[in-house]
């Protein structure tokens, strides 16, 4: 095999991805990782803000999954702990004030669910939907990892440079094809060309077009904005609680108190990241306003000072679940996916296969 040949290319390098490569190269394959960043990591990989480091860059937190917190656990070397500190804030109409319930409790399900009704459903479909949906989730714990995405993070990417997976950085591929003759996925970019027996994809994966020599496709790609916004407060308030969500504020859907996991954060000083309502746009105000509506929730002490502030726009994610079965059903078994977009439920998915091969 030439050394530009490789029996799976990965397009991107979130952490799924990073652990579907390593399986791959454990059993003796050629693997090739392309992303266009400039670090390997996607959307789980923390940054440097406000003089501190490991910061989530974002939003992060496990959907409830059967499998997932296993593997995490006893392959991974994640230290997973249950969510307890989470609450549920449903605003008071009309009112500043908010109702205030743990995560896991049955009447703040109910409520909020209540408050978000399905338009295609009569009063009474919708109410038995809700009572069913509440009682099923009703053992569904919530839980995360006890030092957040940095280790997340650390571990993948100590496991990944000590591999044979080859890395290739900061390479925007523009042209996508399916050599049907040679049996094979042909890639290139503005400098060089690459070639696989099959390309992964992931629903971050950025491709506008593939053509083959029997078939192709133009894909349309979706922007969902997220927009993020990273917190610096100092105040003295005390809370056991670390994660909120906001179940009807107009401007807030999550916010979390990252800085219990991040590193040399001042003892006075706070980070909180915020997940907004995709339509909210950056406004002069719009700093002051997050930090009123934290001390309205009873999140901060009324003193408490706003120090620093940073905006991010982020589009998530490119690629649906059709986009991509349909891509495979096309140029299948030269192009392949996997399921990225539910972090825990992805590697529940694929962590029986790993077992075997990979444990940190």
């Amino acid at each position: 095999m030439k050394d530009s040949e490789y029996d799976y290319i990965f397009l991107g390098t979130g952490i799924i991805s990073i652990l579907e490569a390593i399986y791959h190269e454990k059993s003796g394959k050629k693997i090739l990782m392309i992303d266009k960043d400039k670090d390997i990591g996607g959307a789980w990989r923390p940054i440097s803000v406000f003089d501190a480091t490991g910061v989530e860059n974002a939003i992060h937190y496990f959907l409830y999954d059967d499998l997932s917190p296993k593997f995490m656990k006893n392959n991974l070397n994640w230290n997973i702990q249950e969510a307890t500190n989470k609450i549920r804030l449903i605003k008071v109409p009309f009112m500043s004030r908010y109702m205030r319930f743990k995560f896991h409790n049955s009447l703040g399900r109910f409520i909020s669910y209540a408050m978000n009704p399905d338009k295609n459903s009569n009063y009474l479909t919708f109410l038995f939907k809700l009572i069913s949906r509440v009682r099923n989730e009703s053992n569904q714990k919530s839980f995360y990892i006890e030092d957040g995405a940095k280790k997340i993070y650390d571990s993948v990417k100590s496991f990944l440079l000590n591999s044979n997976v080859n890395i290739v950085l900061n390479e925007d591929i523009d042209s996508f094809h399916v050599n049907d003759e040679k049996k094979r996925v042909e890639l290139k970019s503005n400098n060089k060309s690459y070639y696989s027996k099959k390309l992964i994809l992931t629903h971050g994966s950025r491709i506008k077009k593939i053509s083959s020599s029997f078939d192709s496709i133009e894909i349309e790609e979706k922007f969902h904005p997220r927009p993020a916004v990273h917190l610096l407060i100092k105040d003295v308030f005390k809370s056991d609680n670390k994660q909120w969500i906001f179940t009807n504020n107009h401007l807030i859907k999550y916010v979390h108190d990252v800085t219990h996991i991040s590193i040399n954060t001042k003892k006075d000083h706070k980070i909180f990241v915020f997940a907004l309502n995709h339509h909210i746009k950056q406004n002069e105000n719009i700093f002051d306003t997050l930090k009123e509506e934290l001390i309205n929730a009873n999140i901060l002490n009324k003193s408490a000072k706003l120090i620093d502030s940073k905006w991010t726009d982020v589009f998530l994610p490119a690629l649906y679940d059709a986009d991509l079965e349909d891509i495979k059903q096309k140029f299948y078994p030269y192009i392949d996916y996997l399921k990225t977009e539910n972090f825990s439920r992805g590697i529940g998915l694929y962590s029986t296969k790993w077992s075997s091969k990979i444990k940190l």
